[in-house]
């Protein structure tokens, strides 16, 4: 999984708005068989642009946070690969989802917890909880000098 995420603090240093890009390779599990439970899976690769939020609990060193967002999600699955053929049939599909999100920053660093759902159809959905660690890189606090 990898992920960049601008945010900006639009109302205040408790609330955030950004844009979250996000790639991911995941295992689609599939029933072939509902009453024997049998499993199959297959590699899919997830493609996501999110507009974020985030509300921050403190102003602390250590601020908890929730957070939620909704966007596209382009699902791309490996659809199989016929004789005499040199690479494989890829199937692509883009659906809305959201994704709900819970963690801690302390300085820079970040770490969080995110559950994301994609409905694909009636019947059909794609789920996958994420577990992320990161770096902030610029942001802060704002501190204007005055001079007297």
């Amino acid at each position: 999984m990898f992920a960049f995420e601008p945010k900006y603090a639009l109302l205040s240093d408790q609330v955030c708005f950004g844009l979250r890009l996000e790639g991911a390779l995941t295992k689609i599990a599939s029933n072939s068989d509902s009453i024997n439970a049998n499993v199959n899976s297959e590699s899919a690769t997830n493609i996501s642009a999110l507009f974020t939020s985030d509300f921050y609990f403190n102003n602390n060193e250590v601020r908890p946070f929730l957070g939620c967002g909704t966007g596209a999600y382009t699902i791309n699955t490996v659809a199989g690969k016929n004789d005499g053929q040199l690479l494989p049939d890829i199937a692509e599909t883009t659906h809305w989802g959201f994704m709900l999100r819970g963690g801690i920053e302390w300085g820079h660093l970040r770490a969080g917890l995110e559950y994301n759902f994609v409905s694909s159809s009636a019947s059909q959905s794609f789920k996958y909880i994420g577990v992320k660690v990161g770096v902030l890189l610029g942001g802060g606090r704002f501190n204007m000098i005055s001079d007297n």
